[in-house]
């Protein structure tokens, strides 16, 4: 039976360690600085650890709440560390929640170790859990207004917890933001398809920026919403709050909104650097996805980008339904034909078809086979390796493998992995 919370109880949420990357203090992750912040607002004392495998399980006695923010490849390591927890201390109660949560609840609802399983926001639901509001092991969460999410703390950060994490761009050291939530977009291959869109308000995005500035001392910014420039209207908005700051940032884009009046203001806000989902060179396999992008206008999109002296991160993915070698050459063509630019760079993954994915979930519609068995779930990981547990009615799992990685190894200069011993996963 869990135990409710009477008085000032102490709560610690854990960042999982991510063994499959050759180092996972490069971009802190905002959700639990989020809670965090939240929870500090509510006057619940809340400690971050990013380093609980430094620390031996003994000190861990000390918390009345654990709460875990886990992605899947991150999924295993989580559901150990608590088991052990809950062999140590029967009473701690134990609380997951991320990305792994709210797709995978299904699977956690039958770990006796958890006590909790929080499927979408987590801010009001652990506050509930810590108040003992809150009986259901599984919660899933709706949505919440735009109008209470913004009422919401901006991310709680601190200067000596940002400096165990080593992300530049390109001279300035820069921390992570996004300026909203959820997604609009339909492909199929992306667990956050049509969940709507939520905008953080100018204000609050101000706020932030002048926190990491002036509190944390870093005047670079990566932006890591796929929302950031939705659309021209958006980012004229951004670039007004962001330009009087003088910072560097990077953003995400989408080719089918994307155009030199776009590009012209982010560069004059101090964007330096562009990413977007290219995905595929192979117009069939787009329409796959339900991408609802033109192979054309991938190409327009990285030349207006190099053009305005911006780099162009391209994010390509092979494995896809109905992968053949044509289609995998049609994007390592995509590749070639900006490799010479110093500026334009690719990261290449293989698909893996995460759960309440349109494609995971309706699978007999598509040239896809999956064999998930002893893979993790991670896109890269160390030495810009990937796991592959698809195949198509042409191409195998070794057949995937090997056509990125001669890919990768063709085109080193441009590959944001590793520029040589690309590893083939195993």
């Amino acid at each position: 039976m869990v135990k409710n919370f009477k008085k000032q109880k102490k709560i610690a949420i854990i960042i999982p360690r991510s063994n499959f990357l050759i180092s996972d203090r490069v971009m802190p992750p905002l959700g639990p600085l989020y809670i965090k912040s939240f929870l500090n607002e509510n006057k619940i004392t809340t400690d971050i650890i990013d380093n609980p495998d430094e620390i031996s399980i003994e000190d861990f006695k000390k918390y009345d709440l654990i709460g875990y923010s886990t992605t899947t490849p991150q999924s295993s390591w989580v559901l150990e560390h608590s088991m052990k927890m809950k062999n140590y201390y029967p009473e701690i109660i134990t609380v997951i929640g991320g990305a792994h949560a709210k797709y995978y609840f299904e699977d956690l609802i039958k770990e006796k170790h958890l006590d909790y399983i929080v499927s979408g926001e987590g801010e009001i639901a652990l506050l509930k859990i810590i108040k003992g509001e809150e009986k259901r092991k599984l919660i899933i969460t709706p949505k919440s207004d735009p109008s209470i999410l913004n009422s919401f703390p901006i991310p709680w950060r601190d200067r000596s917890f940002l400096g165990n994490y080593h992300y530049f761009i390109k001279e300035r050291r820069a921390t992570t933001a996004i300026t909203g939530r959820y997604c609009p977009m339909t492909c199929k291959f992306c667990e956050a398809r049509k969940t709507g869109l939520i905008l953080y308000s100018p204000d609050k995005i101000e706020k932030e920026i002048l926190d990491i500035k002036n509190n944390c001392g870093l005047n670079a910014i990566m932006f890591y919403d796929d929302i950031f420039a939705i659309n021209l209207k958006r980012v004229k908005e951004l670039c007004e709050i962001i330009k009087p700051h003088n910072i560097y940032f990077r953003c995400f884009a989408h080719a089918k909104s994307f155009s030199e009046e776009m590009a012209r203001i982010l560069y004059d806000a101090g964007c330096k650097i562009i990413c977007w989902g290219v995905e595929s060179g192979n117009q069939a396999i787009l329409d796959n996805i339900d991408k609802k992008t033109k192979i054309e206008e991938n190409y327009r999109m990285a030349e207006i980008i190099l053009k305005s002296g911006m780099e162009a991160v391209a994010f390509c993915m092979i494995g896809l339904p109905g992968e053949t070698n044509e289609s995998i050459k049609d994007t390592e063509n995509f590749i070639k034909y900006f490799s010479k630019n110093k500026n334009f760079s690719f990261d290449l993954t293989i698909f893996y078809p995460y759960k309440k994915t349109y494609i995971y979930d309706h699978l007999e519609k598509f040239d896809l086979k999956i064999n998930d068995y002893g893979t993790s779930g991670f896109y890269k990981g160390k030495q810009g390796s990937s796991e592959c547990c698809v195949s198509t009615s042409t191409l195998n799992q070794e057949d995937i493998i090997t056509a990125k990685n001669k890919i990768c190894s063709t085109y080193g200069r441009n590959f944001t992995g590793s520029k040589a011993n690309i590893e083939t996963a195993k």
